[in-house]
Formats: structure tokens, C-alpha cells, sequence
């Protein structure tokens, strides 16, 4: 401080006041940003943006000096905020919906850390706006370390509360509702912010209204940017499921498709066989008969479309030395459409037929499917051996949900169209998976 006070002289008060700010909003700004993409010579251009603001601010602090009145206030105010917005544009080449996100997170997040932070000097019996120090002495070098190091602790403790994993592939929703929230914030830095400080210092009363308002705007912006982001990853996820739902409604018409030429061929074939058994051994009469047993011995259930998932996974099933055993009261699902109860049972015996894939053990080659009504549900159960390994997130108990994987998550889905739950169950080396839907009119 000294050192400043005797190059910047009377100026130097307001440039200590603006650029002190510039570490935490910088901070707060790399740590929501670490997900965007870098423009070239990002290193150049940070550096480069931090001389400038330098420069900046120490013409701003000149005028704040000789003119010090609440516009030049408010409009330093919305410089020194404003101008981070600039340098997330020149830094960073990611999409403009990322960057206002980051932009409104870093912001919220500093300005809830800086008000925390005078609120405890308050909460001490300090004057807030007249010093930094929570003890009765000011040491220089003991208040400016707690200074940093509680803004900073706030700062990481925020992010870690609101941060999202990764950048948004916003749709028009989010747009919208981003572009809103940028607006929203701009506005209360330009007003709230600005005046609030300037009317904090009339007495302890409307301080702790003021500051408890501004903290509370802060967490409401960070909220409501989650809120966003979830709502848009949800919608995203939604939109996949219908997406797979149709890819799988084709696929079922075309095995469907060729079920009906298959069974056709094979009616045909036991005619012919008949006619030819005469010119053939026993063996040759045999072996052909196994033939079209394989393609001719499907399972009825009393639902078509899970007949078909049934009748393709079998030819896989024989192929693969899986056996593959079935109860199933198919006529409980009727009232599920098409491409549900396809996908849903498609899903389900896949994953049973990738667990038993990997397993040495030839008699453990084994899946169950059972469908039967328990109370008011439709109780499906599929029942298989696997190697213990069980993909990340999944349920390694008898109670725990599973949300992993696609072909899982399109279960979930379809069965909460109907209200329905998915859970699994893995006790040693059997793994089971449960899905109950209310029936209609039960």
C-alpha cells in the first residue's frame, strides 16, 4: 500500500478500491471457464487483457478522485463487471450461450463472497466499508492474508456447490432463459449493486436489509443457472429417448417384417421335407429338422411385439450356446405401445446377453425372463449370471437404483411413461433386474 500511495498519490485510494476486485472476479472467472475452449495464444491474450484493465483503472480512479459522485460510482461499477464479459469474448472461442453462463456464475459468485466477507467484518463490531480487519488492530499483512484467503475459500466453496461437469448444447429454452438471466444481472449490477453500496454506510439496519438482499440475489442467480442447465440436459435426454424410441420402432417392423417371410419359408420347408424324406438318411432328415426348428420354435406369450423380441434374441441365443428360459404372461402389456414394449424388453434381454457373453463358464450361460402380475403391477424379471463387474453407477445392492448407460436410461423412461420403476438387484454372481408398471384398471 505504501508503495502504491507514493507512485499513484492521491489517486491511489479508488485504484487500490477497483483493482482489488480484479484477482476475485479473475478468479472466479477461470474457474467456471475451465471447461470452454481456449483461443489461440490464450496465455498472450490474458495477459495482455490484465495490462490494459491496469491502465484502465487507474484513468477510472482518476476520475472517481476529482469527480466522486454516485454516476461515477455506478459507472465504474459496471465497467470493472462488464469488462470481464469482454475478456471471457477475447479469450475464450466457445459458444456465447457457455460464456454467459460463466460470466453470470463467476459474477454471482464473487459478489456473494465479497458481501459474505463484510458481513463478518460487520458481525465483529467493525465499520465494514472503513476496514478490512476482523481484529481490533489492523496488521497489515495478517488482514490482507485473511482478506484474500476467505474471499478465495468462499469463492472455491460456491463453485464447487453450483459447478456443472461440462459445457451446455443449449436448446431455444435455454436460450431464452440465458439470455434473460444475462439481462437480469447486468441490470442488478448497474442498479442494486451501485446503490446498495452507496446506501449500506446510513446505518447498520439497512446494511444487513441491503447486504442480506444482495447475498440472497446472488444465490438466486446461481440457482436458477442450475435450474437451467438441468432442466436443458434433462430436456436433452428426453428428446434422445424419443429419438432411440423411433430408431427401435423401425427396427421392430423390420425383424417383424422378416419373422413373417421366415415362418413362411419354414412351412414351405417342413412340406418339402416331407415330400423328400424318402431320398434322405435319417441323419440328413435330422439335421434339417433342427434347422427350422431353430427359426420355427418361437415362443408365444400373448403380446406380439414381445414375441418378436423374443424370437430375435433366440437365434442369438442358439447361436451363442445361451439358454435361455421363459414364463411370461405377454397379455399383461397390452395396453404399452408398440415401440415401449420393444424397447423395454430389447434393452433388457441385451444386457443380459452382453453379462453371460463374457463369462467362461458355459453353464452359467443362463438367462430368465419371467413376466407375471403381482398385485396391481406387471412384474418383469430378468434373471442372469455375470462376472461380477458391474458398470459404473449401477446398483451393487438389493435396494439401490441404477441410472447408467443408455439402454438403462431408455428402461427408466419407458417404464415412467407408465408410471412404472426400474431397480436391480446383484447378489453374487446373479444379477437381476426388476421392473414393475401399473396395470390399467387394476
Amino acid at each position: 500500500m505504501t508503495l502504491i500511495s507514493s507512485i499513484l498519490g492521491e489517486y491511489s485510494y479508488h485504484f487500490v478500491i477497483l483493482v482489488c476486485q480484479i484477482p476475485f472476479l479473475l478468479f472466479c472467472m477461470l474457474l467456471y471457464a475451465r471447461n470452454l475452449e481456449k483461443k489461440d495464444h490464450y496465455p498472450i491474450r490474458l495477459t495482455l487483457f490484465l495490462m490494459v484493465n491496469i491502465v484502465i483503472f487507474f484513468l477510472l480512479a482518476v476520475l472517481r478522485t476529482h469527480y466522486e459522485t454516485l454516476s461515477t460510482r455506478l459507472f465504474s461499477y459496471v465497467f470493472l463487471y462488464l469488462i470481464m464479459l469482454v475478456m471471457l469474448f477475447f479469450c475464450y472461442r466457445d459458444s456465447k450461450i457457455n460464456i454467459l453462463l460463466t460470466w453470470c456464475a463467476a459474477t454471482a459468485t464473487e459478489d456473494l463472497a465479497s458481501r459474505l466477507f463484510t458481513f463478518l467484518v460487520a458481525a465483529v463490531g467493525h465499520v465494514h466499508y472503513e476496514t478490512i480487519s476482523l481484529f481490533s488492530d489492523f496488521n497489515e499483512a495478517r488482514d490482507w492474508g485473511l482478506f484474500i484467503g476467505f474471499r478465495i475459500t468462499f469463492c472455491l466453496l460456491f463453485f464447487l456447490l453450483f459447478r456443472k461437469p461440462k459445457c451446455l448444447e443449449a436448446d431455444r429454452e435455454s436460450i431464452r432463459r440465458i439470455t434473460g438471466l444475462s439481462v437480469f444481472l447486468a441490470v442488478w449490477l448497474i442498479f442494486f449493486q451501485g446503490f446498495s453500496r452507496e446506501f449500506m454506510r446510513e446505518s447498520d439496519a439497512l446494511y444487513y436489509i441491503l447486504n442480506g438482499c444482495g447475498m440472497t440475489m446472488s444465490m438466486a442467480v446461481l440457482t436458477f443457472r442450475s435450474g437451467v442447465l438441468s432442466q436443458n440436459e434433462y430436456r436433452r435426454e428426453i428428446a434422445m429417448m424419443d429419438k432411440l424410441l423411433k430408431e427401435e420402432q423401425k427396427q421392430y417392423d423390420s425383424i417383424r417384417e422378416n419373422m413373417e417371410i421366415v415362418n413362411m419359408r419354414c412351412h414351405d420347408l417342413k412340406h418339402q421335407l416331407e415330400d423328400l424324406s424318402y431320398k434322405l438318411t435319417k441323419e440328413e432328415v435330422a439335421q434339417l429338422q433342427d434347422a427350422i426348428r431353430i427359426y420355427d420354435n418361437s415362443i408365444k406369450t400373448g403380446n406380439e411385439v414381445l414375441d418378436v423380441v423374443i424370437y430375435e434374441k433366440q437365434l442369438i441365443f442358439e447361436k451363442e450356446g445361451i439358454r435361455f428360459t421363459c414364463l411370461a404372461d405377454g397379455s399383461l402389456l397390452n395396453f404399452m405401445k408398440t415401440p415401449h414394449v420393444y424397447s423395454l424388453f430389447n434393452n433388457a434381454l441385451g444386457n443380459a446377453l452382453e453379462a453371460v457373453r463374457k463369462l467362461p463358464d458355459p453353464e452359467k450361460k443362463i438367462i430368465d425372463l419371467r413376466l407375471a402380475k403381482a398385485g396391481s403391477f406387471a412384474e418383469i424379471t430378468v434373471t442372469n449370471y455375470f462376472d461380477g463387474t458391474l458398470p459404473e453407477g449401477s446398483a451393487t445392492t438389493k435396494s439401490d437404483k441404477v441410472h447408467h448407460g443408455l439402454g438403462m436410461k431408455s428402461m427408466i423412461y419407458t417404464a415412467g411413461l407408465y408410471g412404472g420403476t426400474l431397480e436391480t438387484q446383484a447378489d453374487g454372481e446373479v444379477f437381476e433386474l426388476i421392473c414393475r408398471i401399473p396395470l390399467q384398471n387394476a
